[in-house]
């Protein structure tokens, strides 16, 4: 159900709005419009196209908001002090019920200003950020500011972030990828009236920039930009009818097996609008490998024949990693010569490797640090026993640098406040430490990195690019290593295989992937060997190769604390459940209830129950029912 055939909505203006949820002047504080989450709703089912409005909440205590983020459990928006009052943020749960608000500390604060516009989420370090002129403001939770920086436009209107970078747009002006000292790293052509900004990593052929706009004729568009190229891809929905575009939010915290855009939409009263974009994607191996290939093809010509011959070159490894005979199907490979795969792929991440910026690190020279404490503090840094900076007197929101006695920083540098120890910071190429990175009082400001080598593109591209290939390698081993627990498979080699991947994961976190490829080549061969033992492995295979396996993968991480991913592989569309249940077979949560499409699917469990609140710790067991098919795993939850 599109939004223009919501309530009253689609009617003339604020005179018929009040007929649909109320009046403003009587409206309560708060409220839910409509929602298809609710499980008692007999309407509710599958949407179909993209963009759908499938829930929404208004607040009425406040006429002038602008942005909207989302932290996986509650909302944050931004009120201006258009009428006088105090520019605020307000919190509402995941239901959409107002808990709190809190002063923003935005610099335009005069009366008649907006404050801060559209935010960003930088859920590593559990912040956000915020514009209201030329500076942009890292704040926390309560409204702690934690650092600003400049950024490319006079306003950064709408906001978003990527894993690594700012995204800023003003309007019609370029739309600008930016680090968090304000150092432009890309600039994009822009021609709509932007308004807000999201980042979605989730949704079927992400990576996706959301561009929320108004112009002549319209009110409110979302558009979808392609981060890559750097351009629109044509694709767009209407936002909220009769509503101006504010501020946009992305998430797959709200609903685990849904990617949503949430929508901040400027009417009387202002409201958060819920769009749907789809199941969660996940790539299977080949189509990560097909879309390495194509981003390194659109790499070329570089004007350097050397250059243009070490990308064919990698090509050339993932297309023999793509060879028909070595595949079963999209996520098994053929026993005989399935081995091949994890060589080139790694002969590919070998050569990959050299083409980016600083391949080889050799270790932290330098790096400043920004106090956030409230009171002056001496401190004293100590690397490789030597004093690497103070001891000196340190005040609120001073920043200071600490450089290497000799040539670099050891494995470990310590923080001394006071005389005592209050920080250790690892300081090796095998944990990187990076900008924004928060230790207690201390936040990482910039980092002099020594590295060897240096090439062509930058470090961040060959990155996830070799995430992409390594990915696609873990899902190829525990994929088969399913496959010979399901068949009964011998347990020793099994136990081998397990032991494989958590190694394999420990490199791949260090950055050591063709360590990482290895080990999941080992993982993927004992678990061909736990098969080939098995009497009805001829029987096993001859099923496997007649069907594309309906597969439910062990949760990651296996224990966890805050949260677990779950990967499941549908043979044909099918009305599918996937639900959590504790050890007693109460149900816990259902995080999938719909009709789902063939292929790889992904959920995610944030350790909470249907009512949003904290699990215990302790085992809980998740159940996949795709048609007559069911399949079940058991996880451990600490807190």
């Amino acid at each position: 159900m599109k939004w223009f055939a919501f309530c009253g909505f689609v009617l003339l203006g604020v005179a018929l709005l009040a007929q649909a949820v109320g009046g403003v002047q009587e409206a309560e504080p708060y409220g839910q419009l409509y929602g298809m989450k609710e499980e008692g709703n007999p309407e509710r089912k599958p949407l179909s196209s993209l963009g759908d409005s499938i829930w929404a909440f208004y607040y009425a205590g406040e006429q002038g908001l602008y942005g909207v983020e989302f932290d996986g459990n509650y909302f944050f928006v931004t009120g201006d002090n258009a009428w006088g009052d105090s520019n605020m943020i307000y919190v509402f749960d995941r239901n959409g019920k107002y808990v709190r608000e809190f002063a923003q500390k935005s610099n335009n604060s005069e009366p008649g200003g907006w404050g801060w516009h559209d935010l960003a989420y930088r859920p590593d370090h559990d912040y956000f950020f915020g514009s209201d002129d030329s500076m942009i403001t890292a704040f926390d939770k309560f409204g702690k500011v934690l650092y600003e920086f400049r950024g490319p436009h006079d306003v950064g209107q709408g906001l978003a972030w990527d894993g690594q970078y700012l995204w800023v747009s003003l309007q019609n002006l370029a739309i600008v990828k930016t680090d968090t000292t304000g150092a432009v790293v890309a600039s994009y052509p822009n021609s709509y009236m932007t308004q807000g900004l999201a980042w979605d990593d989730a949704s079927s052929g992400n990576p996706w920039l959301w561009v929320s706009a108004w112009g002549q004729g319209w009110y409110n568009r979302i558009y979808q930009f392609d981060p890559v190229k750097g351009q629109y891809t044509g694709v767009y929905f209407e936002g909220g009818y009769w509503a101006l575009a504010g501020g946009l939010a992305f998430s797959t915290d709200w609903d685990t097996s849904r990617a949503i855009l949430f929508e901040l939409c400027q009417e009387m009263p202002d409201y958060v609008v819920a769009y749907d974009l789809g199941p969660i994607a996940t790539r299977a191996p080949r189509g990560n490998k097909t879309d390495v290939m194509a981003e390194l093809e659109g790499l070329k010509p570089t004007g350097d024949k050397k250059l243009d011959k070490r990308i064919d070159k990698i090509i050339g490894h993932i297309e023999k990693s793509l060879e028909e005979k070595r595949w079963i199907d999209d996520t098994h490979l053929d026993p005989k010569h399935g081995k091949k795969v994890f060589c080139e792929e790694k002969k590919a991440v070998k050569y990959m490797k050299k083409l980016c910026k600083g391949d080889k690190c050799k270790g932290v020279a330098s790096f400043s640090l920004i106090y956030h404490g409230i009171n002056e503090v001496l401190v004293e840094a100590i690397s490789k026993k030597r004093t690497c900076f103070g001891p000196e007197l340190v005040s609120p929101g001073d920043t200071f640098e600490i450089d290497a006695a000799d040539e670099k920083l050891g494995a470990n540098t310590e923080i001394w406040v006071d005389d005592f120890l209050n920080q250790e910071i690892h300081t090796s190429c095998s944990r990187p430490l990076d900008e924004g990175m928060v230790f207690g009082d201390f936040e990482v400001k910039d980092v002099d990195k020594i590295s060897y080598g240096g090439g062509a593109f930058p470090g961040e591209l060959c990155e996830r690019l070799i995430g992409m290939l390594v990915e696609a390698d873990s899902i190829l081993a525990r994929v088969a290593i399913e496959d010979a627990k399901e068949a009964g498979g011998k347990e020793k080699e099994i136990e081998k295989a397990e032991k494989e991947m958590a190694k394999a994961e420990k490199d791949k976190d260090k950055a050591k992937y063709d360590k990482a490829i290895d080990h999941y080549k080992h993982a993927w061969q004992h678990a061909q060997k736990a098969m080939k033992k098995h009497k009805k492995q001829n029987q096993m295979m001859e099923e496997t190769r007649s069907r594309s396996t309906t597969v439910l993968l062990q949760s990651r991480p296996n224990p966890c604390r805050e949260f677990t991913i779950i990967n499941y592989q549908l043979t044909e569309p099918a009305h599918t459940t996937l639900r959590i249940y504790d050890t007693s077979g109460s149900l816990v949560r259902t995080l999938v209830d719909g009709s789902m499409e063939a292929g790889n699917h992904v959920a995610r469990w944030d350790g909470r129950d249907g009512n949003g609140s904290p699990v215990p710790s302790g085992v809980y067991f998740y159940m996949l029912k795709p048609g007559d098919y069911t399949a079940a795993k058991k996880l451990l939850l600490l807190r």
